[in-house]
């Protein structure tokens, strides 16, 4: 008898667990406020105290131009968190600023191997889409085209591998991206993908 309610129990669990599943995917937030705890147009300084010793700061260099100048604050710094643990895979988090002082931008991204971009991106975009919805595929496939990239010219290779899927939210809008490239040059081969997730203000409420 006992063991019989015991299983009663852990059935009518999962049966609630499931509820509260389903219950999530059919109601995706109304809204967006910004990347995690972060806020459009919030300052340098309170992201710092937001998120104290996780963020990696730099100053700027005039030899690094991998980095545009909106990526630094006024200050001449960079703020960045190189490791951060979202839906178990980690990632660097990337913080651009308006005017140097406002937060106008996230960018969360991951360089991985093609052999391990099937893994991290459906784990990824399930995730996002388990918070957010389903979003709409905005793009299936990049033409070829190339471009440069560190000093490197690259092409995009055109296929189903390279996806992007927005969603868009009264205050934010959220873009995941995942590329592969190849380096178009065979006396410097690169063979990578990445995966970029972007955060930014609506156009209707930009800053």
């Amino acid at each position: 008898m006992r063991l019989t309610t015991v299983l009663t129990s852990w059935v009518l669990f999962g049966l609630l667990a499931l509820s509260i599943v389903a219950w999530a995917q059919e109601n995706p937030p109304r809204d967006v406020a910004g990347w995690q705890d972060t806020r459009w147009g919030m300052s340098p300084l309170e992201l710092k105290k937001l998120y104290g010793n996780k963020l990696k700061i730099k100053r700027q260099d005039g030899q690094d131009r991998r980095f545009q100048p909106i990526m630094y604050t006024r200050d001449g710094e960079m703020l960045t968190i190189d490791e951060y643990d979202l839906f178990g895979i980690n990632f660097e988090v990337w913080f651009s600023w308006k005017d140097g002082s406002r937060l106008s931008k996230v960018i969360i991204f991951k360089e991985v191997s093609q052999a391990d971009l099937s893994h991290v991106a459906a784990k990824l975009l399930s995730s996002l889409k388990f918070k957010y919805g389903d979003g709409n595929i905005i793009e299936k496939k990049y033409s070829d085209s190339t471009s440069a990239v560190f000093g490197n010219t690259i092409t995009y290779m055109p296929g189903l591998d390279n996806l992007k899927v927005r969603w868009v939210f009264p205050k934010t809008v959220i873009t995941y991206s995942q590329i592969i490239i190849k380096n178009s040059d065979p006396r410097n081969s690169i063979d990578m993908s990445s995966i970029h997730v972007f955060y930014e203000p609506n156009e209707a409420n930009k800053l």
